[in-house]
């Protein structure tokens, strides 16, 4: 039985095609077809209908404490335990912790995301502080924790994020690795984004950060900014997915990562990184990535849908039986005699372009207007 439906609208379909009609989705939430009704439960006049986006890197905790990296090093204000964001949140109450996340939250809905991956310190503590703060939105979300004395992290989140190879040292960077897996759970790490890491792993053992991280079986690196030659071909080998956070990492002096390298050859996505340093607004990442590399923007788009495969959730795309996490995505005037969609979507579209946000049944008015009817 079909309890959606949202017609009149240009459907955005699993080939990447843009297609008029209506689409159904039943009384469980997941998509049942795509049909040419005329009436329905939504007017989508003046729309496209897409995938919801995954940001498949962020640190909302440090929402608390935005805009204080201006004319501070990367290492002064991240390396754990000591950096300025490490000491501020220490000094911060767990409900202004909360609060600040659902800030966060509020923001990444307002850019369209169906789908998050947060870094989690704080342990145990800091996962269940992010497990509070979500579960009043309709966000698929996983939440990859730090320990905090132990590993009793683990049994609240969905593996472990950590910060460097380098940071923990490698036999702690192992055991973490290794309890992860055996819990049946993800491991992720930065690498290749501190200069100084990079350095140390070449002086103290005459390999790169990457080729350190990668003697574990994670399950994806992050950033890759001083990634070498041998650093790509390795990756490519063991096929190991990446996700990048350009805008993040230019703000702190750091080079462009390898996107070009890797867009067709690997499994790749974006995030947005450190909300201390840049907006959580994924329409920013996407217009960045595409005129900073000259890429095509139907390229970029699909990047931030491959995060769902990288972080093992459900796909959304839009066809039948997959289940509904959608944007209506309303064409104001700055979209308007726009010859290109994609190059629209990627590149001019924004926040006020967001109208509605749909999860399984529920439908979220983000601003916009578009006509209910029956």
């Amino acid at each position: 039985m079909n309890i959606l439906l949202i017609y009149n609208v240009e459907i955005l379909n699993r080939d990447f095609e843009f297609v008029r009609g209506s689409l159904e989705i039943d009384e469980e939430g997941y998509i049942s077809g795509i049909t040419d009704s005329r009436r329905g439960d939504l007017n989508g006049k003046g729309s496209l209908l897409i995938p919801s986006f995954t940001n498949a890197h962020v640190h909302l905790g440090d929402t608390i404490t935005r805009d204080i990296w201006i004319g501070r090093s990367i290492r002064e204000l991240f390396r754990p335990p000591n950096g300025l964001k490490h000491r501020i949140l220490k000094e911060k109450s767990d409900e202004e912790k909360i609060l600040a996340i659902k800030t966060a939250l509020r923001e990444l809905m307002s850019s369209g995301i169906g789908a998050v991956c947060d870094f989690r310190e704080e342990g145990r503590n800091g996962v269940l502080l992010f497990r509070r703060a979500i579960s009043e939105f309709p966000i698929d979300s996983v939440v990859l924790g730090r320990p905090d004395g132990d590993y009793s992290f683990l049994e609240v989140s969905d593996g472990v994020g950590i910060s460097s190879p380098m940071d923990v040292g490698l036999d702690e960077y192992s055991r973490l690795v290794k309890e992860a897996k055996k819990r049946g759970k993800m491991a992720a790490v930065h690498v290749g984004e501190d200069p100084f890491n990079q350095l140390m792993a070449l002086s103290q053992y005459g390999e790169t950060e990457v080729e350190l991280a990668l003697k574990e079986n994670v399950d994806f690196l992050v950033h890759l900014n001083y990634a070498t030659e041998g650093d790509i071909d390795l990756i490519l080998r063991r096929r190991v997915p990446v996700v990048f956070c350009p805008r993040a990492n230019l703000s702190m002096g750091l080079p462009p990562p390898p996107i070009d390298e890797l867009i067709d050859r690997n499994l790749i996505a974006i995030g947005t990184d450190n909300s201390m340093v840049t907006s959580l607004n994924i329409f920013r990442e996407m217009d960045f990535i595409m005129r900073h590399y000259r890429l095509e923007p139907k390229a970029v788009l699909k990047m931030v849908y491959s995060g769902r495969e990288l972080l093992g959730l459900e796909p959304n795309y839009i066809e039948e039986g997959n289940r509904a996490s959608l944007l209506l995505m309303r064409i104001g005037e700055n979209l308007r005699y726009c010859e290109d969609k994609f190059s629209a979507l990627v590149g001019r579209a924004g926040v006020e372009n967001v109208s509605h946000l749909i999860v399984g049944t529920r439908v979220l008015s983000l601003g916009g207007d578009l006509n209910k009817s029956r």
